[in-house]
């Protein structure tokens, strides 16, 4: 009995070389990254600001205050407003507050198909700008967002930008845990478009050329899933222009502030949902970056349930959970800084020992599970 520990040990040894490696490499693609301090005020790029809304009469009058309030460049801003079936009162709200921004193109559109990707699809079809945002409802972009973004995508000619997304926080400890867990997406979302492999994407703050999306559409693997709209672009655009034409935005006049999930069920389900999504992933640069990641931390549950009944099995896991925690600090402590908030890495031991286990079962949960979103089933 005791070789066949030693050979779950070698294996648990073997996938944390691997995660370290790519930690590793993740990191030092945040640190390469150049720093962007300000946009530009002018610019000569047309840009269409895109949100898809369903059941958002909670967030959406902030938002309109949010879009109306970017920072005039030398064109008008065109923002479309496209909602996805919506059952409570988006659509009233909406137009009760647009006599208010008469300064403001906004658009708003009531999609023809349901879901978000169809709905973006349409509203992409009626774009008049050359570069397009996108952002979600529940989010807040800053007065310099979209000048940060066009400015980067001027700079750098880049057919996909992924901006940065952070959580806010109040004094729940429950929200600084996502926002912490958030920041280490941010730092791999980050990370790995520096080195070429970009292996996630998030359509709360991202940006691309309306004709990139278009001449890429037919190479997407997403038509019959419900979600993954950033992904799956992002994966596309690697496959037609190359990884260089994929770069992340490092600039604090880019972050988009975004809502925690109010409670854990919700929580749950919107991880779950990014998860079920992953069954339509192919290229090298997501599965084995993800495969990396859920294997080491399901041998970290094992050796956990293990030393309940082996007591000296306790202090291996203690150790293996050791070794993580020292991997994933240097890239957390950077982009905590970076956000500008590293009070949140107070919280960062306990998280470390609750991650692997919150790994595990939404992935399970994601994969074998059925996942609901808005009031609709997503498949």
């Amino acid at each position: 009995m005791f070789e066949y520990y030693v050979y779950l040990l070698r294996f648990v040894e073997l996938s944390a070389l691997c995660y370290l490696l790519l930690i590793a490499a993740y990191t030092f693609g945040w640190v390469k990254i150049r720093k962007i301090a300000f946009p530009v005020e002018k610019t000569s790029t047309s840009i269409t600001i895109i949100v898809a809304l369903r059941n958002e009469a909670a967030t959406v009058v902030t938002l309109m205050k949010h879009l109306a309030n970017q920072q005039k460049m030398s064109f008008d801003v065109e923002i479309i407003l496209i909602d996805d079936h919506s059952e409570d009162e988006t659509i009233s709200l909406i137009t009760s507050q647009l006599p208010y921004y008469p300064d403001t193109n906004f658009k708003l559109i009531q999609a023809e198909k349901k879901g978000k990707k169809e709905a973006i699809v349409q509203a992409l079809k009626m774009a008049s700008g050359q570069l397009v945002l996108v952002t979600d409802a529940d989010c807040r972009p800053g007065p310099l967002w979209a000048a940060t973004m066009t400015s980067t995508y001027e700079t750098t000619q880049a057919k996909l930008l992924l901006g940065p997304v952070q959580i806010e926080t109040n004094n729940r400890l429950f929200e600084k845990f996502q926002a912490l867990e958030f920041i280490s997406l941010m730092g791999s979302t980050a990370g790995s478009a520096a080195i070429s492999w970009p292996s996630m994407a998030n359509g709360a703050n991202m940006a691309f050329e309306k004709q990139a999306f278009f001449t890429v559409e037919k190479l997407r693997s997403d038509a019959s899933l419900a979600s993954g709209d950033d992904v799956f672009l992002m994966t596309a655009i690697k496959q037609h222009f190359g990884s260089k034409a994929i770069q992340f935005v490092a600039a604090e006049t880019a972050i988009i502030p975004t809502l925690a999930s109010p409670d854990l069920k919700s929580f749950l389900h919107q991880r779950t949902r990014w998860v079920s999504k992953s069954s339509g992933y192919t290229q090298a640069s997501i599965l084995v970056p993800a495969w990396i990641v859920l294997i080491f931390n399901l041998l970290l549950v094992i050796i956990s349930i293990i030393s309940i009944f082996i007591p000296w099995m306790l202090l291996i896991a203690m150790l293996f959970f050791s070794l993580k925690a020292l991997i994933d600090l240097p890239l957390l402590h950077s982009v905590t800084t970076f956000m500008r908030q590293r009070h949140l890495l107070k919280y960062f031991i306990p998280l470390a020992i609750v991650y692997p286990f919150y790994v595990v079962i939404v992935s399970v949960a994601g994969v074998f599970g059925v996942v609901h979103w808005k009031g609709r089933k997503v498949h």
